[in-house]
Parts: C-alpha cells; sequence; structure tokens
C-alpha cells in the first residue's frame, strides 16, 4: 500500500508539473507579437518634422493612436502595449508626422493579431524607423 501511494504522489507531481509547462507555452502561444518602430525625424512633403512613424502604426478610433510597447513588472507578462492618443501632423508617402509620443517611445508597427483594448501583454521585437 505504501509503494502504491507513492507512486501515485510521484505521477500527480508529474502531472502537475506538465500541465503547468503546457499552460505557460499555451499562454506564449496566445500573446500577440509585435513589430516596433521607435519615431525619428523625417520629411513629409517637403518640411521636416521631428516625430514620423509609418502610416500603418496609427489607427483612428475618435482620436488618432498608436499603441507603445513599454516594460512591466509582471513576471508573467514583462512586457505590454498601450493605447496612446497623439495628434498627426501631416501625413504622406507611407509616413506620419505625429506629436504626443515621448523621445524613445517604441511604437507598434505591426501585430500579428488584432490589439483590441488600452493595455495588452505582449512580445515585442524592433526594427529601425523609416
Amino acid at each position: 500500500m505504501n509503494r502504491t501511494a507513492t507512486k501515485a504522489i510521484a505521477v500527480f507531481l508529474l502531472l502537475i508539473l506538465f500541465f503547468t509547462f503546457a499552460s505557460h507555452h499555451l499562454d506564449a502561444l496566445r500573446t500577440p507579437q509585435v513589430l516596433c518602430v521607435t519615431p525619428r525625424s523625417g520629411v513629409i512633403a517637403g518640411e521636416r518634422y521631428s516625430a514620423v512613424v509609418p502610416s500603418e502604426a496609427v489607427h483612428f478610433d475618435r482620436d488618432p493612436y498608436v499603441y507603445v510597447v513599454e516594460d512591466t513588472l509582471s513576471y508573467f507578462y514583462p512586457v505590454a502595449a498601450r493605447r496612446a492618443l497623439v495628434r498627426v501632423i501631416a501625413s504622406g508617402d507611407g509616413l506620419c508626422a505625429v506629436d504626443g509620443l515621448y523621445w524613445e517611445a517604441r511604437v507598434v508597427r505591426y501585430a500579428d493579431r488584432a490589439l483590441l483594448g488600452g493595455t495588452i501583454p505582449v512580445r515585442a521585437w524592433e526594427e529601425e524607423a523609416p
């Protein structure tokens, strides 16, 4: 009886360990992956602007906004995308000059899933701005 109980406890603990890792892996698969750019100075229609991002990074609801990727203090979701309102100053040539971003903002250019809501946990990779 004692040996059977020990085997049952060992199997139970192994199953708990397996399901913990499996759920963590599934959660990582459900987390959107995003491509980030940093706003740079650029020229649109002959005018120079200090914060230029690709047009696909700017979304329009009632007001224009972008998603900004920030580090969090959460162990499970260390990176999150937050909706940030901006003002579009000029647009053209696939670029938008915006106002309302801080200096080193990481702006979401592309996401493999739709980003819905104010703050979303994401996995990020970055590229140089236009």
